[in-house]
């Protein structure tokens, strides 16, 4: 499928869900010039425009520090099948510098907004809950009680179905220290079913906020 063709088909659909793609760096990832990096990084960068353009897309941002995952992609798509359709045509992952996972998000509503112009890069903190173990029927009314005293978050929902991760929430500024103890009473993390990966996340000033 011509890639134009692929995100006028994500564009067209009704009922939309939200979805998060995470932004892996595989274990033996190739390594290319510094001219053809750069050609694969534009070409990446290209292809997020083209989501977002296509009402697709809906935030993005790198993670500011080192780790298997590179960055992030919320998208809305009518079904998984379509939503993994959405990073398959970036230039980064035909590279096989960057590999999708994609995870059914139920989030809470939220507003986004545009980037203001000149683009600045703001950071905030992004918590992944990583499944170790069955996950008990008494997570979901945990969880809701661990909401309402978590405070203000940015995005936040579960990861609904036997997926690698149970739940997923950005919380604004970059004290990882603080956040990385909020993550620590999650009710996963006390129940020893979970375990909290806590991360420098950015994106653009505008896109998101409270």
């Amino acid at each position: 499928m011509f890639v134009p063709v692929l995100i006028a088909a994500l564009s067209m659909t009704q009922e939309k869900s939200t979805f998060l793609v995470l932004l892996v760096r595989p274990e033996n990832a190739p390594t290319y010039s510094a001219e053809r990096s750069k050609e694969i990084q534009a070409g990446h960068m290209a292809h997020l425009t083209k989501l977002f353009n296509a009402g697709t897309a809906k935030v993005a941002g790198p993670f500011m520090e080192e780790h298997r995952i590179r960055g992030i992609v919320l998208i809305e798509a009518k079904n998984m099948e379509m939503a993994k359709m959405a990073p398959m045509a970036d230039p980064a992952i035909k590279a096989g510098r960057l590999a999708a996972e994609v995870y059914p998000w139920a989030v809470a509503p939220v507003k986004f907004g545009a980037a203001l112009e000149p683009m600045q890069l703001v950071t905030n903190t992004m918590v992944l809950i990583e499944r170790v173990n069955f996950t008990p029927k008494s997570f979901s009314s945990q969880h809701a009680l661990y909401q309402s005293e978590l405070g203000s978050t940015l995005i936040s929902g579960v990861i609904p179905g036997e997926f690698k991760y149970i739940d997923a929430f950005i919380v604004p500024g970059e004290d990882k220290a603080k956040v990385a103890a909020l993550a620590a009473k999650h009710p996963a993390v006390v129940g020893g079913y979970g375990k909290a990966v806590v991360l420098a996340w950015g994106s653009a000033k505008g896109v998101v906020s409270k």
